[in-house]
């Protein structure tokens, strides 16, 4: 298992921090690529065992996978069609090559979704519900 260093996991605390205060902000990476992020309000974040991170940005409807480094890698767009992807994500966790949502559609469905990770292509729907919001992604 990789281990995450201080300083990345700093950005990920910030990011989560930040939406709790509710605020817009830019995250300067600490790697060396120096690349900005604009992230308008980070709702979730989590970390896969290859060191790649996952943030729901939820100002600008998006998923985004940063690597280890710093670079962005892909960012996924929320849809109103919920066959193509997610639409409103509480929370998310990454595990053995799946990234699963907890996610919420515009009919107030809630359902977990599972998606590669690598390229972020919906696989499917593990679960779906109309009595009440997933609170927690667990594995």
């Amino acid at each position: 298992m990789k281990k995450v260093t201080r300083d990345r996991l700093l950005v990920v605390l910030v990011a989560i921090a930040t939406a709790v205060a509710g605020f817009n902000w830019q995250a300067y990476t600490a790697w060396p690529t120096q690349q900005v992020l604009d992230i308008s309000n980070p709702y979730a974040a989590c970390v896969d065992q290859a060191g790649d991170y996952y943030v729901v940005d939820q100002g600008l409807s998006r998923l985004l996978k940063i690597s280890g480094e710093g670079e962005l890698l892909y960012q996924l767009h929320s849809q109103t069609n919920e066959d193509k992807g997610f639409f409103r994500v509480t929370a998310l966790s990454a595990q053995g090559g799946r990234l699963y949502l907890a996610d919420t559609t515009q009919e107030g469905v809630h359902r977990l979704l599972a998606l590669d990770s690598a390229t972020g292509e919906v696989l499917g729907t593990v679960y779906e519900s109309d009595e009440g919001q997933i609170e927690a992604v667990r594995a």
